[in-house]
């Protein structure tokens, strides 16, 4: 009778904490991008167990110093590689124009990519209004996009509204 009592614990126990086990918490999330934008408010957060979506404002439309970036998708195929984040610096390309590059530069490459995008949008991004704005973004030539093949994330900052929109999957 006593296994009964323990796993009725460890059941309750497992409904209270789980729906809390959210991928990123909202300081710890800001710490992490902060290291790369020069960031703002927080205009919006979703965060489950499998994805995170976020929007930030941004004080300045440019990522920091000190990111690795890459002007050709050999050089962004080798940082991915190496699990560092890159910045794509090719400015006359949209996101979504990067994406099909890197895909058809290194079919795992761009999966990896794709997938860190993919997975959030159709699990986290519940309001229209972000998925539009995500969209709007995705193509547009001024956006400017980071990937962290370690963190399975992607960051689209969009200096022209001085916007960071942040995406993040989990593979469990």
């Amino acid at each position: 009778m006593r296994c009964g009592y323990i796993r009725l614990l460890v059941a309750l126990a497992a409904a209270v904490l789980l729906p809390g086990c959210d991928l990123d918490r909202e300081r710890a999330l800001r710490a992490e991008l902060s290291q790369y934008l020069y960031l703002g408010d927080t205009l919006h957060l979703a965060s489950k167990p499998t994805c995170t979506v976020g929007v930030f404002s941004v004080d300045l439309g440019t990522f920091r110093g000190g990111l690795a970036q890459a002007v050709t998708m050999h050089q962004a195929v080798q940082l991915i590689g190496d699990q560092r984040p890159v910045v794509f610096a090719d400015r006359n390309m949209s996101p979504n124009a990067i994406t099909e590059a890197l895909l058809e530069a290194d079919l795992h490459s761009g999966l990896g990519l794709l997938s860190s995008g993919l997975a959030p949008i159709a699990q986290c991004m519940e309001d229209d209004a972000i998925a539009s704005g995500f969209y709007n973004v995705m193509i547009a030539d001024a956006a400017q996009l980071m990937y962290d093949p370690k963190g399975d994330a992607l960051v689209l900052l969009y200096p022209p509204e001085r916007l960071a929109l942040f995406l993040r999957r989990s593979d469990w």
